[in-house]
């Protein structure tokens, strides 16, 4: 009797270590179990995060491409929150590719990272008036006068024609850059005057038609979002916002939203300087004529425009830009819906930046020596009006 209860105790102890044994086992795996459930739910939270980084850092380069497509800003960085992102970009037969990639570090540092991307296709939908000095809608024409010598530090174009001549006698043209038309001709016209355009000079009497090379696509032109800019202007704290055509006389302004709004024509007289830009009906820079005695005395408008914020447009938005004075600008986009006309003795234009129309673009230089310099100017549009079209998304 006792040996059975020997040999009972016996089996119950091994028993019991049998299954001591397999609840470690168990205890065991099942708490590897919970380590790998833990661990990928932490890898698919982090996953998350990255595409929830690699998507938010998309909309970071697409947000600044609207205001200006530059590929100059990549590549675009930023943290958010336990991550950051980075977007770089490529480009391929005229394609540009985005790839934004998100990257969450755990806890345990760059061995415990986890990264997604997103990519997204682009096209540049910028004005492409912008990469010219002078582009018209319709005929671009530039005559150097008596005396004057002009010279177009970068390309012009027409998507019509263009005429470049010389008048009357010793006038000089100079276009460093092609001189491009669309649907009609470029015509180079010498008078005993000389025109260099595109290396290709010539002096004398003579017209030259077109050569293949300056056969061009049809260039397209801004759109502002007008209501939105002037609720800016007339938001503003200072004079920015005028609800009538005005006349400014000898003035400076310095308006505090970067730039003037008229609500009509605004003329220029005397000596007129402004800081950033001005948006109007139609714009003059007009002389006019007082007397003493018999003798007539000639004031001279003239409108100096300096670079300031990001609003460096001088913008006729329904019609024309005329100018009899005198017309400065240091790095501005000018740009008529109408035409921009310079056509009377001793008006002078001298532009760094860029000038445009969506008409006719018309220059009579005389007696004068003039500099028209190319330079892509810093320009509000509004927010509405997207430098960018997004072709594909693919998370």
């Amino acid at each position: 009797m006792h040996k059975i209860l020997k040999n009972k105790r016996g089996v119950i102890f091994i028993m019991a270590i049998v299954m001591t044994i397999l609840f470690l086992f168990v205890g065991l795996a099942g708490s590897k179990m919970i380590v790998q459930d833990t661990y990928m739910i932490k890898r698919l939270k982090y996953s998350m995060q990255a595409q929830y980084l690699a998507e938010a850092g998309m909309s970071d380069a697409l947000a600044r491409l609207c205001s200006s497509f530059s590929l100059s800003i990549f590549p675009v960085t930023g943290t958010l929150g336990e991550g950051s992102y980075s977007v770089s970009q490529s480009t391929s037969n005229g394609r540009v590719l985005l790839t934004s990639t998100g990257t969450v570090t755990g806890s345990n540092g760059a061995s415990d990272a986890v990264s997604c991307a997103v990519t997204a296709e682009v096209e540049d939908t910028t004005p492409t008036a912008l990469n010219f000095i002078m582009s018209a809608g319709n005929d671009l024409k530039v005559r150097g006068g008596f005396l004057t010598a002009s010279f177009l530090n970068g390309n012009i174009h027409g998507n019509n024609n263009v005429y470049l001549a010389t008048g009357l006698a010793l006038g000089y043209v100079n276009v460093t850059g092609t001189a491009t038309h669309f649907s009609g001709n470029t015509y180079v016209d010498t008078y005993f005057g000389w025109i260099d355009v595109d290396g290709y000079p010539r002096f004398g009497i003579g017209t030259h038609v077109t050569r293949p090379a300056w056969d061009g696509n049809a260039v397209t032109f801004p759109s502002f979002d007008y209501p939105y800019l002037a609720q800016v202007a007339d938001d503003a704290a200072d004079t920015c916002y005028y609800s009538s055509g005005h006349t400014f006389d000898g003035v400076t302004l310095t308006p505090s939203c970067g730039f003037i709004y008229v609500n009509g024509e605004a003329k220029f007289r005397n000596n007129c300087h402004i800081y950033g830009g001005i948006i109007a009906d139609s714009i003059k820079v007009e002389n006019y004529v007082t007397w003493v005695w018999i003798l007539p005395i000639v004031h001279k408008g003239t409108l100096t425009q300096h670079v300031a914020g990001g609003a460096n447009q001088i913008v006729a938005r329904l019609g024309n830009i005329d100018v009899a004075g005198e017309l400065h600008t240091a790095g501005a986009l000018v740009y008529a819906a109408g035409d921009f006309r310079s056509i009377e003795a001793g008006a002078i234009v001298d532009v760094t930046g860029v000038i445009s129309a969506s008409s006719n673009l018309t220059f009579w230089d005389f007696l004068a020596v003039i500099s028209y310099t190319y330079q892509k100017p810093s320009v509000t549009f509004g927010p509405n009006i997207n430098m960018v079209k997004l072709d594909s998304w693919n998370r």
